[in-house]
């Protein structure tokens, strides 16, 4: 369950398996017979984990959004939640609104343009910083 909590729905990946239904992770190798039984389940991992986590052991919450995804095709954002990005994505769907044709892959594009833009910036400011710190102090100039 604490590795179900990090998962984010709008990031994760998911993946459907037949397993199962009473042991989805096979650990279980003494499963009685009348308790065997296979079927569809559905795990759910966040970006850089190897876990994944079956969706009945997800937080209510996290379980829902990932069946509404599925359940309206949206593929994963691969841009984790910024406020600031979601501000820059916002405007770049604006501009582009009449050009977009399907909105969850667009909103993924405008997300990762957004997060390239704020990496350009913050790398331009760090850029800047620097170059002020090469110039000298105007109280040790002679």
């Amino acid at each position: 369950m604490a590795e179900g909590l990090k998962i984010d729905p709008r990031t994760a990946y998911v993946m459907k398996s037949y397993a199962q239904v009473l042991d989805p992770y096979g650990i279980e190798h003494d499963l009685p017979g009348e308790l065997q039984c296979i079927g569809s389940v559905y795990f759910a991992r966040a970006p850089g984990s190897d876990d994944w986590v079956e969706f009945r052991h997800l937080p209510a919450e996290t379980c829902a959004a990932l069946e509404d995804r599925i359940a309206t095709g949206k593929p994963a954002e691969t841009v984790p939640f910024d406020g600031r990005v979601e501000c820059i994505a916002d405007a770049i769907g604006a501009v582009y609104d009449p050009y977009m044709d399907n909105r969850a892959n667009d909103r993924a594009r405008a997300l990762e343009a957004a997060q390239a833009a704020l990496d350009a910036l913050e790398q331009w400011d760090a850029t800047v910083a620097s170059k002020r710190s090469d110039e000298p102090s105007e109280d040790l100039a002679p």
